[in-house]
């Protein structure tokens, strides 16, 4: 099977001793350093040692160490719903074949290193010519959504117009990288972390200050919808929307 490589994810597996913390923080910077790239997920094993990258903009890119060195990338990748159980498959095609990254939506243990990751992966490589799968099993997680990683002003609560009255309206700041969320309630300061599921935000318990203000009935509302939630989110616009069964928040994109 002739398969054309990619020297920057090529370099992603040079080593192979290296362990999964390891690539994963490889993995990271080679996302951040591509121009016009959505890096949705990442997957790997270490028996045998290989890794997957999905991108949602620059398609789909495998490689592994063992016997067949594979090398792959995909121009773009489908996103395909299976209707029977809960997982993504993501699939993309390259000369003579296509590869499926199956992502299963419960945890995974590495065998070897113990660590716990949010995702069972199965990859599959298929030769169209020869009608031969090559099939690998690991572990992955979401990478979140690099849009997020900004200044959120609140302007609606359960598609209602928020009144400040001339006061600082509610906020939110994302940092990715941390998985640490910090705002301002309307009163008060707020901290706390999140993380991310397939297409949803998962916000931790919140911890903010104390005082005492004039708008505390909008900072407990938007501090009840946030608190301890997992969200739905959808980016456009430069607005951002947060909703789940409780309620919905809307958000424009700070200056």
């Amino acid at each position: 099977m002739k398969i054309f490589g990619l020297s920057i994810f090529t370099a992603l597996i040079l080593s192979a001793g290296c362990n999964s913390s390891q690539k994963t923080a490889e993995a990271n910077s080679a996302k951040k350093t591509q121009a016009n790239t959505y890096t949705e997920f990442i997957a790997m094993s270490n028996e045998p040692s290989w890794v997957v990258i999905v991108d949602l903009n620059a398609g789909i890119r495998f490689s592994s160490l063992d016997d067949n060195r594979f090398d792959i990338k995909t121009e773009k990748s489908e996103i395909i719903k299976p209707q029977d159980i809960s997982a993504t498959n993501y699939k993309g095609e390259f000369q003579n074949g296509y590869i499926q990254v199956m992502v299963y939506h419960k945890p995974c243990t590495d065998d070897m290193s113990g660590e716990v990751y949010d995702n069972k992966v199965r990859v599959s490589v298929t030769n169209t010519e020869t009608d031969e799968t090559v099939e690998y099993l690991g572990c992955g997680n979401y990478q979140g959504d690099y849009r997020l990683n900004d200044i959120w002003i609140l302007t609606e609560i359960d598609n209602q117009e928020v009144s400040m009255n001339g006061a600082i309206r509610p906020s939110l700041e994302f940092n990715i990288s941390e998985k640490r969320l910090h705002g301002f309630g309307g009163c008060n300061q707020i901290n706390g972390t999140f993380a991310f599921k397939k297409d949803q935000v998962v916000v931790g318990q919140l911890m903010n200050t104390l005082m005492a203000c004039i708008n505390q009935g909008v900072e407990d509302k938007f501090l009840k919808h946030l608190n301890g939630q997992t969200m739905d989110y959808e980016i456009g616009d430069n607005q951002l929307k947060l909703w789940n069964n409780k309620g919905s928040l809307l958000f424009k994109k700070g200056d």
